[in-house]
């Protein structure tokens, strides 16, 4: 679905080619939070998993084709993660690997992959 805004704006569904835009309004606005902490190039993988999973969506607003703004979320956070692990683990571990090592990048990591077990009760 596609909805057009008084010019060219429009509000749609993100497509494979906008994933770096999403990682760089992210990376450049929502400024707390472990995402916001990983390199562009991290959040690019993670947005492309978002639009490609079939547990998750990405919708956007364009404005000539530059993306002004995004909001996602997930059906099932559980698969997606699995998902993204499976076709992102590579390149994620070797865009991540200078941190692997950081104790503290560690635990906010399993925090994170651990959320919704911890706030189920929600």
């Amino acid at each position: 679905m596609v909805i057009k805004f008084a010019g060219k704006m429009i509000f749609e569904l993100a497509k494979k080619e906008d994933p770096l835009q999403i990682a760089k309004i992210h990376k450049d606005e929502i400024k707390k939070g472990f995402l916001s902490s990983l390199k562009v190039f991290f959040l690019q993988n993670f947005y492309g998993a978002i639009i490609e999973s079939d547990f998750s969506f990405c919708a956007v607003v364009k404005d000539n084709g530059r993306v002004l703004g995004f909001v996602s979320g997930t059906t099932d956070l559980n698969r997606f993660y699995f998902y993204f692990f499976k076709k992102y683990f590579l390149s994620s571990f070797i865009l991540l690997s200078p941190k692997i090592f950081d104790f503290s990048f560690v635990k906010k990591v399993f925090e994170t992959l651990l959320y919704p077990k911890s706030k189920a009760n929600l």
